[in-house]
């Protein structure tokens, strides 16, 4: 299980932390390049069955994005066995009346916390439906992750 904390990181894997720091964790990451849509740069990631972790381009984790939600906790509890997406997304609401919402799930800059829904969810047609069935990730961010990323010319 690995613990999610806002603003901190998920288990061992920080935010800020380098990237040989987080590859002396695992020994099975896979490096992969890519260039985000709008990005005018190349990001590093890594990432196993578990975790993709993406880096700024001093080589610290800036987003780390957990795919196997069923391994996460928060706050001590499962994060997904007694949870409604809607009663998250309060939870959120409370602490960034800001947080944006998409058909495909929300996240908030403030907290550098976003949930991903599968592909054939909707968020108002499952607000009340368990995490555990309906979640495709969580992405942990630096804050403003989102509102600092580059945006490409067109938009």
């Amino acid at each position: 299980m690995y613990e999610v904390k806002i603003g901190e990181g998920v288990g061992d894997v920080k935010l800020g932390m380098h990237m040989d720091d987080v590859r002396r964790l695992f020994d099975d990451l896979k490096e992969y390049k890519e260039t985000p849509y709008g990005y005018p740069y190349e990001v590093t990631c890594d990432s196993n069955d578990t975790f993709q972790i993406s880096y700024d381009q001093s080589g610290c984790v800036d987003l780390i994005i957990c795919t196997d939600v069923e391994k996460l906790t928060m706050d001590g509890e499962s994060f997904t066995e007694n949870n409604s997406l809607w009663g998250l997304f309060q939870w959120v609401h409370k602490r960034d009346p800001q947080v944006e919402i998409s058909s495909d799930g929300f996240c908030s800059d403030a907290l550098g916390l976003g949930i991903t829904l599968g592909e054939e969810e909707q968020f108002e047609f499952c607000g009340t439906q368990r995490l555990f069935d309906i979640i495709d990730s969580i992405q942990i961010t630096v804050k403003d992750f989102w509102k600092n990323e580059p945006k490409p010319d067109d938009e």
